[in-house]
């Protein structure tokens, strides 16, 4: 759904989704309108392979490119893409529309799938997280 100010036809973002009214400064008397933001049907796929043992090759795919959105290359080893704190916040801030500090327990979460304790996680940590 979109929301859009009435009398100023302004959309109110998704990032303010949570702010009171008062935050968002309405004046009293102030009307709302709503529309559908008309997004495409998205076609369903299982996540898991026939056999139920692991994520199927479309699950996979689709986890690799997101890790491939927030991946950055690793400073010490030109070539290896990793994520560290930083970017798995930026995960989470992208997946979530939400705030997100370092400490957020969704992020180290997902951090402690770093398979060698590098403080660096790398696509098969990624995976392994979605596993």
């Amino acid at each position: 759904m979109k929301l859009n100010r009435f009398s100023t036809g302004s959309a109110i973002k998704d990032i303010q989704n949570g702010s009171t009214l008062s935050e968002l400064k309405f004046k009293a008397n102030e009307s709302l309108s709503i529309t559908s933001k008309g997004y495409q049907s998205v076609s369903k796929v299982p996540l898991v392979n026939e056999e139920g043992t692991d994520i199927n090759e479309r699950a996979y795919f689709i986890f690799s490119e997101l890790f491939e959105m927030y991946a950055i290359d690793d400073p010490d080893e030109p070539g290896r893409k990793i994520m560290r704190i930083d970017e798995i916040c930026d995960f989470i801030k992208g997946a979530t529309k939400e705030t997100c500090r370092k400490e957020d327990t969704r992020v180290l979460f997902i951090a402690n799938f770093d398979s060698n304790g590098d403080g660096k996680l790398e696509k098969d940590d990624f995976i392994r997280f979605y596993r």
